[in-house]
C-alpha cells in the first residue's frame, strides 16, 4: 500500500533539504505530483522535462506552477521541456513562458523519435530525477542525491540533449481549449 501522501510528503522534503539520498516509488498522480514540486523546490539550475503531453491534471495546477515560478526566479536558472503534443494557451507551462520567456525552453519532438521509446523523465540539476517507464501512466521511480543513481541521471540528461537537437520549437502560438 502506498504510504500516507504527508508522510511521503515529509520523508522527501527532509531528505532533500538535508541533500540525503531518496529513493522512492510511485504509483499515482498525487504521489508524482509531490515529487515533481519538490524537484521544482530544490532545483538550482536547471530542469529538464521531457512529457508526451504536459497532462494538465499533474503539470497545470496552481501548487505545481508557483514552484516553478520559485525555481524560475533564481538567478541562472532554466526549464527545458520537450513535449510531443499541443499544449493549450492557458496552460500553467504556457503562461511560465510568458513570464520567464528566456529561461524557459519549450520544442516538440518528432513524430519519428516518439516511436523510439515510451517514457517520461524529469531530471533536476545533478542530483535527482523522476522516471516514468510508461508514459501514459503516473507510475514511477524517483531518486535525488544517490550516488549510485549518477549513471542514470547522466543518461537521461544526455538522451534529452539528443532529443532536444532534432526536437522543433514549440509554436509559441499554443492551440486553445476547444
Amino acid at each position: 500500500m502506498m504510504e500516507n501522501l504527508i508522510t511521503y510528503t515529509e520523508r522527501m522534503e527532509d531528505a532533500l533539504v538535508g541533500k540525503k539520498a531518496f529513493h522512492t516509488y510511485n504509483r499515482d498522480i498525487l504521489h508524482a505530483m509531490e515529487i515533481i514540486v519538490a524537484g521544482f523546490r530544490h532545483a538550482q539550475k536547471e530542469v529538464n522535462l521531457l512529457s508526451n503531453k504536459l497532462e494538465p491534471k499533474l503539470y497545470d495546477t496552481l501548487r505545481l506552477k508557483e514552484a516553478a515560478r520559485s525555481f524560475l526566479k533564481k538567478e541562472g536558472t532554466e526549464l527545458r521541456i520537450l513535449v510531443e503534443t499541443k499544449i493549450d494557451s492557458d496552460h500553467s507551462m504556457m503562461t511560465l513562458l510568458d513570464e520567464f520567456r528566456d529561461k524557459i525552453k519549450i520544442n516538440t519532438v518528432p513524430d519519428k523519435w516518439k516511436k523510439i521509446y515510451n517514457f517520461n523523465f524529469m531530471v533536476v540539476d545533478d542530483f535527482g530525477y523522476r522516471f516514468e517507464y510508461d508514459r501514459e501512466k503516473y507510475a514511477a521511480i524517483a531518486s535525488f542525491y544517490e550516488d549510485d543513481q549518477k549513471e542514470m541521471r547522466s543518461d537521461l540528461k544526455n538522451f534529452f540533449q539528443i532529443l532536444e537537437k532534432h526536437a522543433e520549437p514549440y509554436p509559441i502560438q499554443a492551440e486553445a481549449k476547444s
